[in-house]
């Protein structure tokens, strides 16, 4: 379960680093070949990758937090 919350992290600052630099991200979320790639804003999986990240953060109680309270900053 910590190398699913590591990696949905990771993807996760992927995603907000691309948003705030204005930079396209794979359709797939699969950087390692040569998919579509859409704006931030457009690709449907980012709200999927924040739910996650927040649920496994829960799951592994990172600080310990209240589930309607889990931190997801990356």
């Amino acid at each position: 379960m910590l190398d699913a919350a590591d990696l949905t992290a990771r993807i996760h600052w992927a995603i907000r680093d691309a948003y705030a630099n204005n930079s396209p991200i794979p359709c797939s979320l699969d950087w390692s070949n040569n998919d579509d790639m859409l704006p931030v804003s457009q690709c449907a999986a980012t709200g999927v990758v924040e739910e996650r990240h927040r649920t496994l953060n829960w799951l592994i109680r990172l600080g310990n937090a209240d589930w309607d309270n889990v931190d997801t900053s990356t």
